[in-house]
């Protein structure tokens, strides 16, 4: 039931595609969609390219979308290069840009400080590794990936005139992420998986579209 409205019926939806080892050649495409809410949604794409040009490169990219509510809209484009060992370990450099923007201003007339939201600009570059103990990369049935991440970036509030925010607009942004995962053979063809995943940020402005998003749905 659509509660946020008092009447009528809402209908949400969820979306998981992942394509593993498209054409026999190692490419992954992968997409996700959510409608969690009345006027929320969230869309990730990526891509992996492994062996480029039949070197040990590998490049991936994506984008990601969030628009919750009519709080804000952000969208984020990434890029990656890394380089796989000879013992299925990954080293590489990433890159994000970010761009949040508040779509409606209307409850910010009076603000003298700065809200939970506002328009601004994030460029982060960082490196990450990747460490792989599975017994295959694309269908393991067998072993634990360590993933561990850290980046730095330069954050640009921008000037928003429907309210006086009267601080400092540009600002260093740190984020550390990792993930640990395993999978266990229980019996013939049954498989237990289990992931644990954390990160850290900080930074002298933090703002509600900064911080992660948990939960089934990622709506915390």
């Amino acid at each position: 039931p659509n509660q946020k409205q008092g009447n009528g019926m809402l209908i949400t939806g969820q979306v998981n595609l992942d394509l593993k080892n498209l054409f026999a050649t190692g490419k992954n495409l992968a997409l996700e969609w959510q409608g969690y809410d009345v006027k929320s949604q969230l869309l990730n794409v990526l891509y992996f390219h492994p062996n480029v040009f039949k070197t040990p490169l590998h490049v991936d990219g994506g984008f990601h979308l969030l628009k919750q509510d009519t709080i804000f809209l952000q969208r984020e484009f990434d890029f990656g290069l890394s380089l796989l060992s000879k013992s299925s370990n990954q080293i590489g450099f990433q890159t994000e840009f970010i761009s949040s923007r508040l779509i409606s201003t209307a409850d910010l007339g009076n603000v003298e400080e700065l809200p939970e939201n506002t328009d601004y600009n994030l460029n982060y570059y960082g490196l990450n590794y990747w460490l792989s103990r599975f017994d295959n990369v694309d269908f393991p049935t067998r072993g634990y990936g360590l993933k561990i991440n850290g980046s730095v970036g330069q954050k640009k509030i921008i000037q928003n005139p429907s309210f006086n925010q009267g601080v400092d607009l540009n600002s260093v942004q740190y984020k550390w992420a990792g993930e640990l995962e395993n999978f266990f053979m229980i019996y013939r063809n049954i498989l237990l998986r289990t992931k644990l995943s954390g990160g850290y940020l900080q930074g002298n402005k933090l703002f509600q579209s900064d911080l992660f998003r948990i939960g089934g749905l990622r709506s915390l």
